[in-house]
């Protein structure tokens, strides 16, 4: 995956990003071992255990 190897180039749009917003992101809710949070965010990272 290309973005993956990237580094440099994320880092730089997630400031990018983060430095010219208007206002705090998105509503969003979300089940995680059995309990439900909302945050309100601008930025979701997801990742996963290669095992």
């Amino acid at each position: 995956w290309k973005l993956k190897r990237a580094k440099p180039l994320l880092v730089d749009r997630i400031h990018t990003h983060l430095d010219n917003a208007q206002q705090a992101g998105h509503d969003l809710s979300f089940d995680w071992e059995g309990e439900t949070y909302e945050v309100t965010s601008d930025v979701v990272f997801v990742t996963h255990n290669r095992e």
